[in-house]
C-alpha cells in the first residue's frame, strides 16, 4: 500500500490535488493520461497497485466466506475480478458454484497462468473484456467489489447498465465497496474519497447514493449487509439488488 501511494503515478496526482477542487475533474498527468493508462507504460507501478488491491481484496473474501451466504448461487461472476483473489476465497465455501472473473485480456492472461496455485481446477474461469460494453458470462450472482468507487457516476452508471444488460431475469448483484455514513459529521473515509476523486475520479458513496446508481439502471435494490473485517476497523458493506 504504500509503495502504491508515494509512486510516481499516484503521489504526482496528489500533489495536484487543487486542480481536482477547482474543476470537479481528477487530475491528468503531463501526457494527459488517466492514471490506469499511465500503469500500462509503468508496469513496476502497475504491479505495486496490484498488490495493495490484492491485499483488500484478500480482507474482503476471507470475510465474505465466513459470513456470507453463498449457497444459493451455482455461477458467480466476479466484474473486473483482477486476479481471481476474491473468487478464490469466496468459492471454497460456495461448494456447489463456479466462478468466473472478467477482466481486461492482458490482465485475464497473466491470472489463468497463476490460478492453479488456487487449487481450484476448472470451477474458477477467466474471460477477458470490457465491462462497460462487453457481454458478460451468464450468472446468478454478479459480484463488483471496490469497482464503482474508482468512477464518477456517469461512469459507474455504464458499468452497471452492462450488468444489468447481462444478468438473466431473478439474477442478483452484490455490490461489495464502503459506505460512507449519510450525515454532515466527518468520517474516515472522507481522505479516501478525496483521494479517489484526484486519481480515478470516483468517490466514497452514501447507501442512498448507491441505491440510486443501482435503481436506475433497471435493478430492485433488496437490502444492505455489513460484513465485518477481519483486519480493519470499518466493515465492507454488501448492497444486493435483482433483476426483475
Amino acid at each position: 500500500m504504500a509503495l502504491m501511494q508515494m509512486g510516481e503515478g499516484m503521489w504526482n496526482r496528489m500533489a495536484r490535488l487543487h486542480e481536482t477542487v477547482l474543476t470537479g475533474r481528477p487530475v491528468h498527468d503531463d501526457r494527459g493520461e488517466e492514471l490506469y493508462d499511465y500503469y500500462v507504460r509503468h508496469p513496476q507501478e502497475r504491479g505495486w497497485h496490484a498488490a495493495a488491491m490484492a491485499d483488500l481484496t484478500d480482507d474482503a473474501g476471507t470475510a465474505l466466506a465466513e459470513q456470507y451466504d453463498f449457497a444459493p448461487y451455482q455461477e458467480i461472476v466476479d466484474i473486473g475480478g483482477s486476479m481471481g483473489l476474491l473468487l478464490s476465497k469466496i468459492l471454497p465455501a460456495a461448494a456447489h458454484a463456479n466462478g468466473t472473473v472478467v477482466d481486461r485480456p492482458q490482465i485475464v492472461e497473466q491470472a489463468r497462468a497463476n490460478a492453479g496455485a488456487y487449487g481450484l481446477g476448472d470451477r474458477l474461469s477467466f474471460t477477458g473484456g470490457d465491462f462497460f460494453a462487453s457481454d458478460l458470462p451468464r450468472g446468478d450472482l454478479y459480484l463488483l467489489k471496490t469497482v464503482l468507487c474508482d468512477w464518477g457516476d456517469e461512469n459507474a452508471s455504464r458499468i452497471l447498465a452492462n450488468a444489468f444488460r447481462c444478468t438473466p431475469p431473478g439474477g442478483r448483484l452484490a455490490v461489495i465497496d464502503w459506505v460512507r455514513p449519510a450525515g454532515p459529521e466527518p468520517s474516515e473515509l472522507d481522505i479516501m474519497s478525496i483521494s479517489l476523486e484526484v486519481v480515478t475520479g470516483g468517490r466514497i458513496r452514501t447507501e442512498a447514493e448507491f441505491v440510486t446508481l443501482i435503481e436506475s439502471v433497471g435493478y430492485r435494490f433488496d437490502s444492505a449487509v455489513t460484513v465485518a473485517s477481519r483486519e480493519r476497523s470499518r466493515p465492507w458493506y454488501v448492497l444486493q439488488a435483482t433483476r426483475p
